[in-house]
């Protein structure tokens, strides 16, 4: 057979092998979808698969730089839908930021003019990472993941967040790959907007400033959730938002960062400096002192939502059932206790903050 029969014979066959994929095939990658907009991406709980390629190597030794560095993001919804792009990305955070090897991250996917107010899609994003190589952190990951949902329970006014499935590529190590948990948090700027609100950046705010009903529910969860590291003051974990539906001047404290909660209970985790306690895992009321029926309210409050915090725990298949079973023994323990007589006026009232 001659040199040019076999190459005519090479080119139909790749020919066909090309017009064997389905339409559907071929249009599955779109280079220039936009990033999805907060509706698309933070209302669904299905874990979301995307690829992070970039240089790995010198990110971490350039995290502390506060530069943007070039990557490639490639996020597969599971909808018949792949979205293929360059974007940037940088090291973020306070504590983790010079803890972690592998810091949270921010992705900034596209610049929008600020006067462009037709694109609704998402601009950056706050990526929550596995920290460090220890499988460990992935169940740091996993816990703190449900910490956000859990105050989605409790409250219209928290951040979504969306549990994601990463592999990364890294560049700078010949394309290593490693695959390891993660989460985007809902920017603040569409979580305002979702609830017809505005974020409010005030520091020196007493609790005399906030919403009453809003402050007491995140108080009693931050106490259930063994949360010291969280303060209106500073706005330390806490963002404020003013409504645009009501009259009240009232501010709307949500928290986030649970890092360092008894829940999520991570090994760097300490007590919030003087508060007298010796580990995460106990607790102590950092909330406004109220009368005792105003505690009530927000403890009963959490009674009710009870089961579906520990069927959203229960059914969360990504953690190990041991986990599972040390984050609802943990939660018991509030719930056993908030119910006893006088134990809000011994151990909450007791060290409760001035309203002034």
């Amino acid at each position: 057979m001659g040199i040019k029969l076999k190459c005519l014979i090479l080119l139909l066959i790749c020919y066909n092998s090309i017009c064997c994929f389905s339409q559907a095939d071929t249009l599955h990658l779109n280079l220039n979808n936009p990033f999805p907009n907060y509706s698309t991406l933070f209302q669904s709980d299905t874990i979301l698969n995307i690829t992070l390629k970039f240089n790995i190597k010198e990110f971490q030794k350039e995290k502390l730089s506060g530069d943007y560095v070039p990557a490639e993001l490639i996020m597969d919804s599971g909808e018949e839908n792949v979205i293929k792009k360059d974007i940037k990305i940088k090291a973020r955070g306070i504590y983790r930021l010079n803890m972690c090897s592998f810091p949270p991250l921010w992705i900034q996917v596209q610049k929008i003019k600020k006067t462009d107010s037709t694109n609704k899609s998402i601009k950056k994003v706050k990526l929550v990472t596995h920290c460090n190589p220890s499988s460990t952190y992935d169940d740091y990951i996993l816990r703190e993941y449900l910490a956000y949902k859990i105050f989605n329970i409790i409250s219209p006014y928290s951040y979504r967040v969306r549990l994601l499935n990463i592999t990364y590529i890294d560049t700078g190590r010949k394309n290593k790959t490693i695959t390891r948990y993660g989460y985007f948090i809902e920017p603040t700027e569409d979580m305002a907007g979702r609830l017809n609100a505005m974020e409010i950046k005030l520091d020196a705010v007493g609790f005399f400033a906030t919403d009453e009903r809003q402050t007491d529910l995140v108080s009693m969860w931050a106490y259930m959730m063994g949360n010291t590291d969280w303060s209106v003051t500073g706005r330390h974990n806490i963002k404020l938002l003013k409504t645009n539906t009501t009259e009240s001047h009232k501010l709307i404290p949500v928290p986030y960062d649970f890092d360092f909660t008894g829940f999520v209970n991570t090994s760097y985790a300490v007590p919030k400096e003087g508060s007298g306690l010796e580990n995460v895992r106990q607790r102590l009321y950092t909330g406004p002192c109220r009368k005792l029926i105003e505690y009530n309210i927000a403890a009963q409050h959490l009674l009710l939502k009870k089961k579906e915090i520990y069927s959203l725990i229960n059914d969360f298949e990504y953690l190990e059932e041991h986990s599972k079973k040390e984050l609802i023994d943990y939660l018991e323990q509030f719930y056993i206790n908030i119910q006893k007589p006088n134990f809000i006026k011994y151990h909450l009232d007791i060290d409760c903050i001035e309203v002034k």
